[in-house]
């Protein structure tokens, strides 16, 4: 396949990703099903790069482990706004923002010692499985529940 049919086959995923997550991240009674999901296309991601063994392989399990950490870390941002209060949302801001910045650093610490691209993958896994199981344990938005009444 040549690059430039590569590029566009690329290009039109992302178009696709976007559309996706602009119509259905950002309605309040999909949001914790949002989060759910975009880990197991995050683990799914993980796994997929563990066992590829082509390139081609490869490179569709980094498109999918994008796909779910954008969708993941979009909709914890969004729950993490609503739910602070509005004096200390800028701090919490920037304090999530160097949070991902000092992870991008730890993987790329273990991307130094690991020099294998399955078990980078593998070692990548068992981060986001720690770090983000709890997705699985977290309340709706407070505006989920005002919207549906349930409170």
């Amino acid at each position: 396949m040549s690059t430039r049919k590569r590029s566009s086959h690329l290009y039109s995923l992302l178009a696709a990703d976007w559309s996706t997550l602009r119509n259905s991240n950002f309605r309040p009674d999909r949001k914790k099903v949002i989060r759910e999901i975009a880990f197991c296309i995050m683990f799914l991601g993980n796994l997929l790069g563990y066992l590829s063994n082509s390139y081609n392989l490869l490179l569709a399990s980094r498109f999918t482990l994008g796909f779910g950490t954008f969708w993941m870390s979009t909709a914890l941002y969004v729950l993490l706004m609503e739910i602070v209060p509005v004096g200390v949302r800028n701090q919490l801001s920037v304090w999530a923002h160097l949070l991902w910045t000092f992870g991008c650093l730890v993987v790329v610490a273990i991307g130094y010692f690991i020099r294998d691209w399955n078990m980078m993958f593998l070692a990548v896994l068992i981060v986001v499985v720690i770090c983000n199981i709890h997705v699985f344990f977290c309340f709706e938005s407070p505006k989920f529940y005002l919207i549906k009444k349930n409170f």
